[in-house]
């Protein structure tokens, strides 16, 4: 009699804690009283932050819970949050007028990348009418702001002569040394692209090194283009004496590799083009077996 009794009392004990787990911040984050959230709003924006990082439903819901407040008290960082998060519904109904407005409002308060924002909600027409004159003056106050997504951006933009602007190469590229020189893998792709074909001055190793920058920060745009510039001048790796010019080959090419690992489709179409060419160059100059068919130097295997 008395185990039976233990063992409703286990069975008891059990169904309270699963209860008391149940009930756990997490499962309520959804239906959060704000007063019971801290009145600080860089405390706010930070505990949204770390909440966001977890990803569940109910976690997202508590961020935005959390930016919401710290928004009402005008905190930029939080409205930003906020804005992406209306814009594409996560963790609230996707609103694109609110976005457009907690954007608006964080840019107004000074945050260069809410600038950012505003202007592609201009340039896009999200939440508001679109204008490229009013996405243009968005861009260039977040460019002298210090954005590099604005500078490169705008850069671009003056060099396609698109949003109304006329194409100005000094313009062009006055803007995207500027993001060059922040390690914005845009800027570096577009940059050292244009730098390397010489269509802006500069000599061809300054362009690669921009290009080499962009693709060790993981740029598949940046390893892509490296490995045209390469295709652009094959024929120097039929010189066995150009051997810096065979390592830059090589180096390309992993890079190429890895764009394609990472299911960037560009790299799909050079990579036929690649084992021709370069990895020919690469076992004769290692005397090295070619590597198994169908696996890349990672080991994973090609799509």
């Amino acid at each position: 009699m008395m185990a039976k009794a233990k063992n409703q009392a286990g069975k008891t004990s059990s169904k309270a804690t699963s209860k008391a787990k149940a009930a756990t911040p997490r499962k309520v984050h959804a239906k959060i009283d704000s007063a019971t959230l801290p009145d600080d709003p860089a405390q706010l924006t930070e505990l949204g932050d770390a909440h966001l990082r977890e990803g569940s439903p109910a976690d997202i819901a508590f961020a935005a819970a959390c930016y919401e407040k710290a928004a009402q008290q005008d905190y930029p960082t939080a409205l930003s949050r906020l804005s992406a998060m209306f814009r594409l519904g996560k963790g609230v109904r996707k609103d694109t007028q609110r976005a457009f407005q907690c954007a608006l409002r964080a840019a107004e308060l000074g945050s260069p990348s809410a600038m950012y924002d505003v202007a592609v909600h201009y340039r896009n027409g999200i939440g508001v009418d679109q204008s490229n004159a009013e996405a243009v003056t968005w861009y260039r106050k977040s460019a002298e702001a210090g954005c590099a997504d604005a500078q490169s951006a705008l850069g671009y933009a003056y060099f396609m002569g698109i949003l109304d602007l006329k194409c100005d190469m000094v313009q062009a590229e006055c803007l995207l040394r500027q993001a060059a020189a922040q390690n914005f893998p845009t800027a570096l792709s577009n940059l050292g692209a244009l730098i390397a074909d010489g269509v802006i001055n500069g000599t061809w190793e300054e362009g690669i090194e921009m290009l080499r920058r962009g693709a060790a920060l993981g740029s598949n745009e940046c390893r892509y283009n490296l490995f045209c510039q390469i295709l652009k001048h094959k024929e120097r790796l039929q010189d066995p004496t150009d051997t810096s010019f065979i390592e830059l080959a090589r180096e390309a090419l992993l890079a190429l590799e890895d764009a394609f690992n990472d299911n960037y489709s560009p790299a799909y179409q050079l990579y036929d083009i690649a084992a021709k060419s370069i990895l020919e160059v690469e076992r004769e100059q290692t005397n090295r077996p070619p590597r198994a068919k169908g696996k890349s130097r990672s080991g994973r295997r090609r799509r």
